[in-house]
C-alpha cells in the first residue's frame, strides 16, 4: 500500500527511474505534455459500473440499470470490465458497450479466469482456443480498448515461458484482428518482480500493473512499457477504504511524472463499496482540471 509522503515517493521514482529506463527508451518519442483529447495522457475511471450500493451514492435514483454505462460515461473517460473475468462477454455486448459511450471512452477489459486461474497461462490447444475466442469479441471495441488486463492468482509463481506464450498468441491475435491488445498484467506473487521477467515484458511491449492494496499482495513500481497502469483496491481496507486527499495528490503527482516521461497512464479504483471508487476518482479529475486550469494562466 503507498504510505508514503509525496516528497518520498516522487524520490523513490527518480531513483527507480534510472534503473528501469532501459526498459521504455521508446517511449521517449511521444509527446511529453499534452495529448489530443481522443487519447488523453491520463485516464481515469473504476472497476466496474454496475454495483445495487452505488444508488443514491453516485447514481441518481431515477437511472435505470439499463443506463448505468450511458451515465458512467459522461462522469470517467474509461471503465475496467471485471464481468469479463468470470465469463467472456458475448459479440452482441461488447457492440452494445461501444454503441452507448462517447466514441473517444476506453475500455480495459479483465482476461477471462479460465485462462489464468485454471490453465495458469498453460496455453495449450484448448486454451489457445478460448484465447482467441476472447479476443475475437472485442472487435468492437477497435480504437476504444485502452487495454486487456490480465490478473493472475496469488499462487501462480513466476513462469517466463508461460509468459513469452501468452505475449506471442497476443502479436497474432493482433495481426489477424487487426486490433491494438495493450496487456497489462497484475502480478500477485512476488517471484515475478524479477530482471528476466521485466525484460521480457519490455520486449513485448507488456505493461506491469501498480497494484495498491493494505498489503494483501505484492506491489512494484517497475515501469515496463509505455503504459501504466494502476489499480487502487483500498489501501487500509481491501475493495472499501477511501483514499484521503493527501494520498489521492501523492497518486496524481506520480502519474503527472510518468506522463511527463512520454508514458500515458490507466488508474483505476478497485475500492468499490458503498461507491468510494468514483468519489475517490472524481477527486482526481478535479485534481487534473486544477492543474489544466494552473497551467492556462500560466500562458
Amino acid at each position: 500500500m503507498l504510505m508514503l509522503s509525496l516528497s518520498s515517493l516522487l524520490a523513490f521514482w527518480q531513483k527507480q527511474k534510472r534503473y528501469f529506463a532501459h526498459f521504455v527508451d521508446g517511449a521517449k518519442n511521444t509527446a511529453r505534455y499534452t495529448r489530443s483529447m481522443s487519447s488523453p495522457a491520463i485516464l481515469i475511471g473504476t472497476s466496474g459500473w454496475h454495483y445495487a450500493d452505488w444508488y443514491g451514492r453516485f447514481y441518481p435514483p431515477a437511472v435505470k440499470a439499463s443506463e448505468q454505462l450511458a451515465y458512467y460515461a459522461r462522469q470517467f473517460p474509461a471503465v475496467e470490465i471485471n464481468s469479463s473475468f468470470y465469463h467472456p462477454p458475448r459479440l452482441e455486448t461488447v457492440q452494445h458497450w461501444a454503441e452507448i459511450v462517447p466514441p473517444e471512452f476506453q475500455f480495459s477489459v479483465k482476461l477471462y479466469r479460465y485462462l489464468t486461474h485454471t490453465k495458469h497461462l498453460n496455453l495449450d490447444a484448448e486454451a489457445v482456443a478460448a484465447l482467441h475466442a476472447f479476443f475475437d469479441t472485442l472487435a468492437p471495441l477497435r480504437g476504444q480498448l485502452a487495454a486487456v488486463l490480465v490478473q493472475l492468482p496469488p499462487g501462480l509463481a513466476v513462469d517466463n515461458g508461460r509468459l513469452r506464450n501468452l505475449a506471442e498468441q497476443v502479436q497474432v491475435a493482433r495481426v489477424r484482428l487487426g486490433l491494438e491488445l495493450p496487456l497489462a498484467i497484475e502480478f500477485r506473487h512476488a517471484s515475478w518482480f524479477n530482471d528476466q521477467t521485466f525484460e521480457l515484458m519490455h520486449q513485448y511491449r507488456i505493461a506491469n500493473v501498480i497494484s495498491d492494496t493494505p498489503g494483501r499482495w505484492p506491489m512494484s513500481y517497475a515501469v515496463t512499457a509505455e503504459l501504466v497502469y494502476i489499480r487502487l483496491h483500498g489501501n487500509r481496507r481491501l475493495y472499501s477504504s477511501s483514499y484521503t486527499q493527501a494520498e489521492l495528490t501523492e497518486w496524481y503527482e506520480f502519474m503527472q511524472t510518468q506522463v511527463a516521461e512520454g508514458r500515458r497512464v490507466l488508474c483505476f479504483f478497485d475500492n468499490t463499496s458503498k461507491a468510494v471508487a468514483p468519489h475517490n476518482a472524481q477527486t482526481v479529475l478535479r485534481l487534473m482540471e486544477a492543474r489544466a486550469e494552473a497551467n492556462r494562466l500560466d500562458l
